[in-house]
């Protein structure tokens, strides 16, 4: 576990319990690395502001940031399979996964049980335009998520012919697309209440990621790392524009018209300014398959992949990856957020400073010597016993004073149960 001091600091405090040891030198432009993903597939993203963000695996994983990437919340939620993540407003989400669609009322901190249950058609994307009104695609389905007075959440399944695969809307909510195998896409205009399938683009061809640019325009990707667009609402495509032959695309987000970035297999990330006109290949610093995409503008975005990778720029990906020290790949955190039975305390301190550590019980006694002492930069380890410790909650505490005004301070909460 891994936790860290504000961005804006001077300082960058890490302190864990029994876990690898890692280090990020952040990037000033360009795509940078961000810990907290741990070892495994990442299938979705999406952030309600700079700072809130969640994280999807497909081993149902839940990773969810309140600073901006710089620490991670962990749960691992019942439901198998995550697909896909979207955010309505700042405090309702929908996860589409193997088997259903779960959701949450308070911005990610807890997510509900499913709101339809035994469905096993591999929901692979969701879409809410307010709290109670939504759509989720599945393996021949569109299910269509409403909310009636005095009765609740309600759903009925449109059966539709194909496989869809991806789903995007304008930032308006009201105009909508729908790319799969087959039929090519699927239209909306009334924020997914009715579909309306233009003529067929590419007869019998794989439609993957699919992005709304505005009302009319949309662009698809299809086999051979190429992409096709419509500029009148879909009855008529141009033929596919190659990027690169050798790239598999995966996913494309367009924050608004103009702006807009494609992610495909071994790290492969293509960026227009001009509204797919032209494209330009950034620079990802990594070799892994990158699976989702999430733009809040046309410069904060984020990337994740493969063996928990997880990509961030601010700057809309321009420049060039800083390096990255790793050493380990991170271990995902407790559902609950506490350290249970831990062995040690270890904390790195990058620049010289005067540290002070305490442990104390739930009554506010003293558990061990508190320690305050001058650390010269570098990395140190706290040998934990807590053998002669009765089972329940302590809660430790570590500040740094480096000189500023007010100290750095972190505190959480260990759990002992033997």
């Amino acid at each position: 576990m891994k936790f860290h001091f504000p961005k804006q600091c001077a300082i960058a405090l890490l302190i864990f319990f029994v876990c690898p040891h890692v280090s990020i030198l952040r990037a000033q432009s360009g795509w940078y690395p961000v810990n907290g993903g741990a070892n495994l597939e990442l299938t979705g993203v999406a952030f309600t502001s700079p700072m809130n963000g969640t994280i999807i695996a497909f081993d149902s994983s839940i990773f969810r940031t309140t600073d901006g990437g710089a620490s991670w919340f962990h749960e691992r939620n019942s439901v198998p399979g995550l697909n896909g993540v979207n955010f309505s407003d700042s405090l309702h989400g929908h996860i589409a996964s193997y088997e259903t669609v779960i959701s949450t009322t308070d911005g990610g901190a807890s997510w509900s049980v499913p709101l339809v249950s035994g469905v096993y058609e591999n929901i692979r994307s969701v879409f809410f335009s307010d709290s109670a009104t939504g759509v989720a695609i599945g393996d021949t389905s569109i299910w269509h998520f409403g909310y009636i007075p005095n009765i609740g959440e309600v759903s009925y399944r449109e059966h539709i012919f194909g496989t869809p695969l991806d789903m995007s809307f304008t930032s308006d909510k009201k105009y909508g697309i729908i790319s799969g195998t087959e039929y090519g896409f699927l239209l909306t205009s009334d924020s997914g209440n009715t579909w309306n399938p233009p003529a067929l683009p590419f007869e019998g061809e794989t439609m993957y990621g699919v992005a709304m640019l505005k009302a009319k325009s949309a662009i698809g990707l299809c086999y051979g790392g190429a992409y096709s667009q419509t500029d009148n609402g879909g009855e008529t495509w141009g033929q596919p524009t190659i990027i690169d032959s050798g790239a598999n695309l995966n996913a494309v987000c367009f924050p608004d018209p103009q702006h807009g970035t494609i992610i495909g297999g071994d790290g492969a990330i293509f960026h227009t300014s001009d509204g797919g006109g032209t494209w330009s290949r950034q620079e990802s610093g990594t070799t892994e398959d990158l699976t989702s995409i999430f733009f809040l503008d046309d410069n904060d975005g984020w990337i994740v992949g493969y063996h928990g990778t997880i990509l961030h720029t601010t700057t809309g990906g321009d420049g060039v990856v800083n390096a990255v020290k790793r050493s380990a790949n991170t271990v995902p955190l407790p559902s609950s957020q506490d350290l249970i039975n831990p062995r040690s305390i270890q904390y790195d301190l990058p620049t010289d400073a005067e540290i002070h550590i305490e442990i104390i019980d739930a009554t506010g006694r003293d558990r061990i010597p508190s320690i305050t002492a001058h650390r010269s930069a570098g990395h140190y380890t706290i040998s934990f016993s807590s053998d002669e410790f009765p089972n329940g909650f302590y809660f430790c505490r570590l500040s740094a004073d480096i000189g500023s005004e007010n100290p750095l301070t972190m505190s959480w909460k260990i759990l002992l149960m033997r």
